[in-house]
Parts: structure tokens; C-alpha cells; sequence
């Protein structure tokens, strides 16, 4: 599920980058469009989306490396429905926000960061005070939540 979620991410700011100008600019979340024209589906389309070049590496790389160990803990399903029902949840805490904002609402948002920093926390907050390698420095689970 995590090299799914990787290609996911991949495919998704792809698409995103090629038709940008066209259907691709109703894959992110801009809350104004959800809130005026009931775009509901961009809380959910907006997690696979990265806006740059180097977040759709770094957010791939992440997304696998951290998702493959989540997942050989928790499994498949429950690691899908917590990098994807985070990140919506979050997209919908946007929403509301934006409705005492106005200078938020017509601002993209993309998901991949959203989902890629839940899981980096996550994965530190699992291990909790076991120590962990972070880029050949020794770190405990909890000090490499607080990192992500």
C-alpha cells in the first residue's frame, strides 16, 4: 500500500503539472471553489497532490520509506485510512478556516505535504522513545515526530 500511495503521489502531481490550466486546476483544494461551486471531491483529490518538483520526490520518498514500515505494523488498510482520512480531515479543517478567512479561500492547497508530514509523525510517535537512524544520526521515535 505504501509504494501504491508513493505512485499515487506521483501520478497525482503529474497530472496535476500537465493540465494545470484545464481539469488539473480542480484537483487541489482552493476552498472557495468548494464552498461556491460544491466541489466536494478536492478535500480527497488534493492528498495526492504536490506542487513542486522537489515535494513529489521528498513526499514519495517519505511516503514509502515510513508507509512501508507503518504498514508492516499496522497493515495495509489501516495505513491507507490514516494517510488518507488525515489528510481529508485536514483539507476539511482548511474549509472551515476559510469561512472566517476570506484571504484563505481562494488559495491552493496541496495534500502531499499534509499526508507525508501525518505519516513522518506518525512513524516517530509509533517508535516513541526507541531510537531510530534519521539520515545516520541517532534520534528517538518522539524527537523525530517533533522534526516532522
Amino acid at each position: 500500500m505504501a509504494a501504491r500511495l508513493a505512485i499515487a503521489l506521483i501520478a497525482g502531481s503529474v497530472l496535476f503539472a500537465l493540465f494545470k490550466d484545464g481539469f488539473g486546476a480542480y484537483l487541489v483544494l482552493v476552498p472557495a471553489e468548494v464552498l461556491g461551486s460544491y466541489a466536494f471531491w478536492q478535500p480527497l483529490t488534493y492528498a495526492l497532490i504536490e506542487g513542486s518538483p522537489l515535494g513529489v520526490i521528498f513526499g514519495a520518498m517519505i511516503v514509502w520509506s515510513v508507509g512501508r514500515s507503518l504498514e508492516a505494523s499496522w497493515g495495509s488498510r489501516r495505513l491507507l485510512a490514516f494517510a488518507l482520512g488525515s489528510t481529508v480531515l485536514a483539507g476539511i479543517a482548511t474549509l472551515v478556516v476559510a469561512l472566517g478567512a476570506p484571504g484563505v479561500r481562494h488559495m491552493p492547497f496541496f495534500g502531499g505535504t499534509v499526508m507525508t508530514s501525518a505519516l513522518w509523525v506518525a512513524f516517530g510517535l509509533v517508535h516513541g522513545r526507541a531510537p531510530i537512524n534519521f539520515w545516520g544520526m541517532p534520534l528517538s521515535g518522539n524527537a523525530f515526530a517533533l522534526i516532522g
